[in-house]
């Protein structure tokens, strides 16, 4: 795999993602009043390379004073001001960046796009790839045989990849005439007007034959009628707006390598990020992907042999949960059941839960004292395969639903985290949903079955506390 690193222009994707949605009047908001839609996109477009990249950096724009503000007084002077809708989320944007542990930076001098800029030229030699994202397409002047750019192209899902091998197929002109083309044609989101009457056919053309606008300039002559007297009337202000579109390459940057190298970040505390804003699909994409990156799993013991001989196994105030493959437990499939101790950790299949006698003597037993996540779906599903349950002391439903009658519904996940902060997968991570529904391997739901058990007996003295004063 390539040694890469991933440069990111904040204030582009931050407003990309913002008016992805702001224009339809779509202005997400949690049940505080807080509004999210920035926030949302920009973790959308950012969250699994942010995540996984050994390598990244983001740069955001820190005022209207940079340089070329300075030069050029009517620079970007058309743009509205900053809603301020967007501006109340921008702490929030950077403040997921700081729990990622991603380097970020902003000048007062300088636009994000210079900083990505002077990045990109200073770690040239360091990595072998360097990808930048924006929406800006100054930004394209960068390409060469390493640095590639990626533009958001629909919303904030999709984005449209220039490398050096691609770019002329796309944009008709080579990497390095980008501020060339800016110089003819302009900007108007930078107010820049480039050479009066040049539009983007004859802006390239020119360059095809002429390379640079200073060679187009220099061969005026050889040109006829308005697009002659335009370059010729306007050629200082072309050179003054390919000046303004070249971007900086050597701002000095006080960063090495190892400097834009991820550290671990605080898993609870970026579910607490999530948590708050209410982002819960997030929530359940990154419990699923936590899940599936963690290296140590939980040890436990899967019984299906159903002539096995539990009867020294089962011990009274155990945690149990069973196992349900469908939305409506009435007509879903009974897997298993997982019986969770101080010592013990096992899950037995729907097999030996139905057909042995030592299991099914415990479960019927009045004095062998259970725990369980929710006593209705445990009895009515035992109760359908001629099991009597009995001995049960404590239900996690019953008791989030007294404490508040809105936790006691729900995911098991939704329940546990309303008391406690957990890595549990979501029931749709390890069986899917709607349509994508099937049942996994064996021990992918017998370990989750488990660690609902595990979770279980971590929570049992949170809830009877509560319950105790209410």
């Amino acid at each position: 795999m390539k040694k890469r690193i991933v440069l990111i222009d904040g204030n582009s994707l931050m407003f990309r993602a913002y008016y992805a949605t702001a224009y339809r009047g779509n202005l997400m908001q949690t049940s505080t009043g807080l509004y999210t839609n920035a926030i949302h996109g920009f973790y959308s477009m950012t969250n699994t390379i942010l995540r996984t990249e050994p390598y990244s950096f983001v740069a955001f724009d820190a005022g209207s004073q940079t340089f070329r503000h300075q030069e050029y007084e009517d620079y970007k002077a058309t743009r509205k001001p900053l809603a301020e809708e967007l501006r109340v989320q921008i702490p929030y944007i950077k403040k997921y960046l700081d729990i990622l542990k991603v380097r970020r930076l902003e000048s007062l001098d300088y636009e994000a796009d210079d900083i990505l800029a002077s990045l990109a030229t200073k770690f040239y030699n360091d990595f072998e790839e360097i990808v930048i994202i924006s929406g800006d397409k100054d930004l394209l002047q960068l390409v060469n045989d390493k640095v590639k750019v990626l533009i958001p192209t629909r919303g904030t899902s999709e984005f449209d990849e220039y490398t050096f091998e691609n770019f002329y197929e796309k944009q008709n002109i080579y990497p390095h005439q980008v501020t060339d083309y800016k110089g003819l044609v302009g900007d108007a989101s930078d107010n820049l007007p480039g050479i009066k009457g040049i539009g983007d056919k004859t802006a390239i053309k020119l360059l095809n034959k002429y390379q640079t606008l200073e060679n187009i300039i220099a061969n005026v002559d050889d040109l006829k009628g308005k697009i002659k007297e335009n370059i010729i009337e306007y050629k200082d202000v072309g050179l003054r707006c390919k000046e303004l579109a070249t971007l900086k390459t050597d701002i000095e940057l006080d960063y090495t390598v190892e400097d834009l190298r991820l550290e671990d970040y605080d898993f609870d505390e970026l579910v607490n990020f999530l948590t708050e804003l209410e982002f819960n699909s997030f929530l359940k994409d990154l419990y699923q992907k936590n899940m599936e990156e963690q290296i140590e799993d939980v040890e436990f013991e899967i019984i299906s042999d159903a002539t096995v001989d539990l009867s020294k196994k089962l011990k009274s105030n155990s945690y149990l949960n069973l196992e349900v493959f469908g939305t409506n437990y009435y007509t879903g499939e009974f897997l298993g059941i997982s019986y969770v101790n101080d010592k013990q950790r096992i899950f037995f299949t729907k097999d030996v839960v139905l057909n042995n006698q030592d299991l099914r003597n415990y479960l019927e037993a009045e004095d062998q004292m259970k725990k369980v996540s929710d006593y209705k779906v445990m009895l009515v599903v035992l109760k359908n395969n001629n099991i009597n349950l009995a001995g049960v002391e404590f239900d996690l439903m019953i008791g989030a639903y007294l404490i508040n009658s809105r936790y006691g519904v729900g995911d098991f996940k939704q329940v546990a985290t309303n008391f406690l902060e957990n890595n549990l997968a979501f029931y749709d991570n390890i069986y899917g949903a709607n349509t994508k529904m099937k049942i996994p391997e064996l021990n992918v739901y017998a370990k989750y079955s488990i660690e609902k058990g595990l979770l279980l007996k971590e929570l049992e003295p949170i809830i009877l506390k509560e319950l105790k004063e209410i």
